[in-house]
């Protein structure tokens, strides 16, 4: 991937260079090289945090780290999408008319997420449990913050209590 983004550096003109490095990744995650796909991704945000898409990048890092089975990139990467391309965001203000459907893309992913850890955490065998649950805990708190009036909040305050009782907290 470093080759690629620098080849395309010096190929291509700059402001093509985000969607183009995005275009990258993409194929990369399409053909199963998650750990290829995200460099360029990055590169794509660094370049460009404000493009239509980059929302969707981001996703795509998140999505690519959970393809690895990178627990910890992948929760890091939703913590970004959550805090960075909430509705008062620069991003949302460059960005006005695709908002609100970003904002349902976030809104799924991150419950897509939750309810993945929250089964993972239930079948994962005792010694493993605790990195999960801490990563089960900050994807809760995550979306408690950004969606705190949310319709299916009453099982994710259930959920975080019941992860909250588990663990004396």
């Amino acid at each position: 991937p470093g080759e690629s983004i620098a080849l395309l550096s010096g190929a291509l003109p700059e402001a093509d260079l985000p969607s183009t490095w995005a275009a990258l990744g993409a194929e990369h995650l399409r053909r199963g090289s998650a750990a290829a796909a995200i460099p360029p991704l990055q590169a794509a945000l660094a370049a460009a945090p404000l493009h239509p898409d980059a929302p969707s990048w981001q996703a795509s890092i998140a999505d690519a780290a959970w393809k690895r089975g990178r627990e910890e990139e992948e929760i890091i990467a939703l913590e970004v999408l959550t805090r960075d391309f909430t509705t008062g965001s620069d991003w949302a203000a460059s960005n006005p008319d695709t908002a609100a459907a970003t904002e349902a893309m976030v809104q799924s992913r991150m419950l897509r997420g939750i309810e993945r850890l929250g089964r993972d955490l239930a079948l994962a065998p005792p010694g493993t449990r605790a990195q999960r649950s801490d990563s089960l805990s900050r994807l809760l708190v995550a979306w408690l913050a950004r969606y705190p009036d949310a319709p299916d909040n009453g099982s994710i305050h259930s959920l975080y209590g019941r992860w909250l009782l588990q663990h004396g907290r």
